[in-house]
C-alpha cells in the first residue's frame, strides 16, 4: 500500500490491499495492454538508437537499473556532462517513440 499524498490507497500495482492479490478480468485486460504498449515502446525506441553505440549503452544501463549519470560514465571512463548529454537526447527520443506507438 502507498501513501498518496495523505490518502491510503491501492499499492502500485493499482490493487487495493483488502484484495490480497486479485485482480479482476478488467484489471488483467489493463495489465496486458499496458505490458503490450511497454513493450513496443522499448523495441520502437532500440530501433531509434540502433547504431548509436552510446545510446545504446546508456539505454542498456538504464534497463539494468544503472540510472545515475556518475555511475555511467565511470563504467565507460567518459564525462558525467557527456552521459547528461546522452540521458537527454534518449529523453527526447523516447518521447518520440511513445508519440509513434501512440499513433499506430
Amino acid at each position: 500500500m502507498e501513501w498518496n499524498g495523505g490518502q491510503v490507497g491501492p499499492d502500485s500495482s493499482g490493487m487495493s490491499p483488502d484484495r490480497a492479490g486479485v485482480r479482476t478480468p478488467e484489471e488483467e485486460l489493463i495489465r496486458k495492454e499496458e505490458d503490450v504498449f511497454e513493450k513496443k515502446v522499448k523495441d520502437a525506441l532500440y530501433a531509434l538508437v540502433k547504431g548509436d553505440e552510446d545510446l545504446e549503452f546508456v539505454l542498456l544501463c538504464i534497463e539494468e537499473g544503472m540510472d545515475k549519470p556518475g555511475a555511467i560514465a565511470k563504467e565507460m571512463g567518459w564525462d558525467v556532462s557527456k552521459v547528461n548529454n546522452l540521458k537527454k537526447r534518449l529523453r527526447r527520443i523516447a518521447d518520440k517513440a511513445i508519440k509513434n506507438v501512440r499513433m499506430n
